[in-house]
């Protein structure tokens, strides 16, 4: 082990990761199951049944919860200096497996539901399948599959622990003979960014330009201009999701770079810097997976009117019970003053 390792950055870099992943936890991670929840129950209302808006963003609120439950499994340990991930060799395939097959559904599914505003936009009317829940099921589960199969290299992968000859200090990582690592990386950067990133940015540019020209088409239509807003808000939430996962492709590029040149020194502190970097890198869609409702709530005009009628609706309620009391106790205090008044007993 090469003895030029910076130990001192390898401390500050674990212990400013956990820190992170500490608050993660009690400001991201908490409060987003719940918004999530919050918001698959709001799309499971009768207004987002007319277009396949609440089919789609009520998966991915469950895929977001998914997300976050998993990471909350790892990261609160973590927080506190425990590794659960790198105690086995187990750990570690499993880790990755299920992890990256949850990040790839997620990327995945805003691909299916930009195609979804493409192809109505593009073809409109001439696809029917897209109005057919269970067929759009069957689309999901097929491109799942495919997903589990091409992150069956994550079962290869096993634990290597580095120690320093002046010092006592260790650090462990996950790794894999150079062949699986190729392989395996060659899927996660095709599968899980380049494609979806591709596919989005190229249908987000044409929706772009032909949503605008379906606006002024179908301006007298109520359901047609529902089918519109749908589509300016997968533009929106696909574009952000795109934006918050970018720097998270520099980490990725990088941490191939490590796994596969074994001529980089110092990997002690490289490694440290990578793990620092991940955490970093991530807070964007960590973010958008926990508060995604706000998003919704910014871009998605029929969402934002369905929040704001039921909060109205809620206030009203809550205003009515308060006011009938205040009148009652108004009057009751109207009659104690009349028959008290030393005016009006003469």
């Amino acid at each position: 082990m090469n003895i030029t390792d910076d130990y001192g950055y390898i401390a500050w870099a674990s212990k400013t990761g956990a820190t992170v992943v500490y608050y993660l936890n009690i400001l991201v991670f908490g409060p987003g199951i719940l918004l999530n929840i919050i918001q698959i129950l709001l799309f499971q209302m009768k207004k987002f049944n007319r277009t396949t808006m609440g089919f789609y963003f009520t998966i991915n609120s469950v895929i977001n919860i998914l997300i976050i439950g998993y990471l909350m499994i790892y990261d609160i340990p973590m927080s506190q200096n425990i590794v659960i991930q790198l105690n086995s060799d187990w750990n570690c395939r499993i880790y990755l497996f299920l992890l990256r097959i949850f990040y790839q559904c997620s990327s995945w599914l805003n691909v299916a539901v930009t195609a979804d505003r493409f192809l109505f936009v593009l073809f409109f009317n001439k696809f029917k399948f897209q109005n057919n829940r269970k067929i759009l099921l069957m689309i999901l589960f097929g491109i799942l599959i495919v997903i589990v199969m091409v992150n069956t290299p994550n079962l290869l992968f096993y634990i290597v622990e580095v120690k320093s000859n002046s010092t006592q200090t260790s650090s462990r990582y996950c790794t894999a003979h150079p062949t699986v690592l190729l392989i395996r990386d060659i899927f996660a950067i095709s599968i899980r960014t380049i494609i979806p990133f591709i596919l989005m940015f190229f249908m987000n540019i044409v929706l772009i330009m032909k949503v605008r020209e379906s606006k002024m088409k179908f301006k007298q239509s109520r359901n047609m201009n529902q089918e519109i807003r749908f589509s300016l808000t997968v533009i929106a939430t696909t574009m952000i999701f795109l934006i918050t996962y970018t720097p998270n492709v520099i980490w990725i590029a990088l941490t191939n770079n490590f796994l596969n040149d074994q001529s980089i020194k110092q990997r002690q502190t490289y490694n440290a810097f990578l793990f620092l970097f991940e955490i970093t890198s991530s807070i964007g869609y960590f973010v958008n997976y926990g508060m995604n409702i706000f998003v919704h709530f910014a871009f998605n005009s029929v969402f934002r009117k369905e929040v704001l009628r039921l909060l109205a609706q809620y206030l009203g309620i809550w205003a009515v019970k308060i006011k009938p009391e205040n009148t009652a106790n108004s009057s009751n205090n109207y009659r104690s003053n009349k028959s008290t008044n030393p005016l009006r007993e003469k």
